[in-house]
């Protein structure tokens, strides 16, 4: 009997196409239920259920467009990424925007919202590291070489990995700020908002996970470099295979 093989690149498209439907499809649901709302009697619960579903639609829209990003990267600017790693990505896309907002797993689900920040910071700090070999190649092929140091690598995988958790916060604040959302987690479910410390105590708390995470994946990969073996050391020597 003939054994089957199924490559990592089938198992990527697979999760691709897979993860992609659970974002298209509650579009049109949501943002139904949103219009329906906007034209029903304006009372508190009304517009606490509206907020959700509009809530629900952005992220979904969003997810859309993140889960083409390293295929835009791939594709467009031929930067290398492991099969691997973007098959992690599409599995957190779809923690974090169809069971986290959709399925509200942020609210059911205790811990959550901390995990994942913990994930996706861990995620970029490793993201930085193949930036630096991208940047390393790109001199290379116009003619000027750069022997960065393994600190200098490390601290700048860090510094992108936290200023994109910096980024996703002042994202949620003006979403917030201009469509009455609660990503901030700056009110209750009921609406009561929060005051003093616990109205901001949700987003310090995210921002300190990203640095926390983002310190691992430095540590993790600056050792990587030191002891020339692991994953980061054989990304940036183009050993890793895609």
């Amino acid at each position: 009997m003939k054994k089957i093989v199924i490559s990592n690149k089938s198992v990527s498209k697979i999760v691709y196409f897979v993860v992609l439907l659970f974002f298209v499809i509650p579009i049109g649901v949501t943002f139904s239920k949103f219009l329906i709302l906007s034209f029903a009697e304006k009372t508190e619960h009304n517009l606490l259920l509206k907020s959700e579903y509009l809530l629900m639609t952005i992220q979904s829209l969003l997810g859309i467009f993140a889960i083409n990003i390293p295929y835009l990267l791939t594709k467009k600017y031929k930067i290398k990424i492991p099969i691997t790693f973007i098959i992690l990505y599409d599995i957190f896309l779809f923690c974090a925007i169809y069971l986290g907002e959709i399925r509200k797993f942020y609210v059911r689900v205790n811990m959550w919202d901390n995990v994942l920040h913990a994930f996706s910071s861990l995620m970029l700090g490793l993201f930085g590291f193949m930036l630096v070999y991208v940047l390393n190649k790109s001199m290379s092929a116009e003619g000027l070489t750069a022997k960065l140091s393994p600190v200098f690598i490390a601290f700048f995988a860090f510094s992108f990995s936290v200023a994109v958790g910096c980024i996703w916060e002042i994202y949620e604040f003006s979403f917030d700020y201009f469509f009455d959302l609660n990503m901030q987690k700056y009110r209750l479910d009921d609406g009561t908002p929060l005051i003093g410390r616990k109205a901001v105590f949700d987003t310090m708390k995210d921002i300190i996970i990203d640095v926390l995470g983002a310190l691992t994946a430095t540590v993790i990969g600056y050792l990587s470099i030191l002891r020339k073996k692991g994953f980061v050391s054989d990304y940036l020597s183009g050993k890793e295979s895609t």
